[in-house]
């Protein structure tokens, strides 16, 4: 069967309309898009924090430029690929029991997702690492946040380990394509 509404139109479901209309147009695109921005990153504070986020595959060397973005993407999957100056992050989304679930190599986030000021704003609700369950108490604060600025799709992006500190933090604009 073959879904009209995007992905997250779909986890969402009647406050996907409440979205900024940058934000909303973003969460639309479908098939395959690149799109170029700007981004600054911010690594680990701690070796331990390098160490997870190399596992995980998110970028852990400070740097400030350019950034491409490329979505593969249907209303039942998305294929997100981060293309950082130093390294390629990717991970896929999907849809489990009404919630977001991104997979970044072996561990899997589980969020929901809220709009905040025609922004949105996701939760972490449940991590896990191969497949098993990760202790609460064990799992990163992650904090990340899209709005629609200046006609840019903006995006901030935190994620630290307990007492151990920040694993990345980065943050940025895409320019998306003119609305039709």
């Amino acid at each position: 069967m073959r879904h009209e509404r995007s992905l997250y139109a779909r986890v969402m479901g009647a406050e996907f309309d409440r979205l900024d209309d940058v934000v909303r147009r973003f969460h639309s695109l479908r098939g395959r898009v690149r799109l170029a921005g700007r981004c600054t990153v911010d690594g680990p504070t701690s070796w331990v924090g390098r160490c997870f986020g190399r596992i995980v595959g998110v970028p852990v060397t400070r740097v400030e430029d350019d950034f491409v973005f490329e979505l593969d993407a249907d209303a039942t999957q998305e294929r997100w690929t981060r293309r950082f100056p130093h390294m390629t992050m990717r991970s896929r989304m999907r849809l489990a029991d009404g919630q977001l679930v991104e997979r970044l190599g072996p561990v899997a986030f589980r969020f929901r997702l809220h709009v905040v000021d025609g922004g949105l704003d996701m939760a972490l609700v449940r991590m896990t690492v191969l497949g098993l369950p990760w202790p609460r108490w064990l799992a990163p604060s992650i904090t990340a946040r899209e709005t629609g600025r200046e006609g840019h799709f903006h995006f901030e992006v935190a994620a630290s380990l307990p007492i151990l500190g920040r694993v990345t933090a980065y943050e940025g604009y895409l320019v998306l394509p003119t609305a039709p």
